[in-house]
């Protein structure tokens, strides 16, 4: 996303080719498919997004575990839990902080729109 805004409103000389990979070009036609996929999730899992979405609350256990299970629904594939693939159950390094300045808490919900 960066590379985007940056040669899209830098146009910098000399830059013939980019290759853009695993990325988005449209902040807010993310946030309404996520919030379309939101809803074939379970009821008690789509309020307890919505909610914090609505309060701010992103730690609760109700909102993380809603926000697991799409991530397996959604993004992992068609992996059943406790059988996925080393890649995505091997421990990783987490560094939070520039993902939640830049877009949020979650990719449910961009910071600013």
């Amino acid at each position: 996303m960066l590379a985007i805004i940056y040669l899209c409103d830098y146009a910098p000389e000399g830059v013939e080719h980019a290759v853009l990979s695993s990325t988005l070009s449209s902040a807010s036609l993310w946030r309404e498919e996520t919030h379309r996929l939101i809803r074939y999730l379970p009821k008690r899992e789509q309020e307890a997004l919505l909610n914090g979405e609505k309060t701010g609350d992103f730690k609760s256990l109700e909102f993380t575990s809603a926000l697991e299970d799409d991530t397996h629904r959604f993004i992992f594939g068609p992996f059943k839990k406790g059988i996925d693939p080393d890649c995505l159950t091997r421990p990783k390094q987490k560094g939070d902080e520039a993902y939640e300045i830049a877009w949020g808490p979650c990719e449910f919900f961009l910071k600013r729109l």
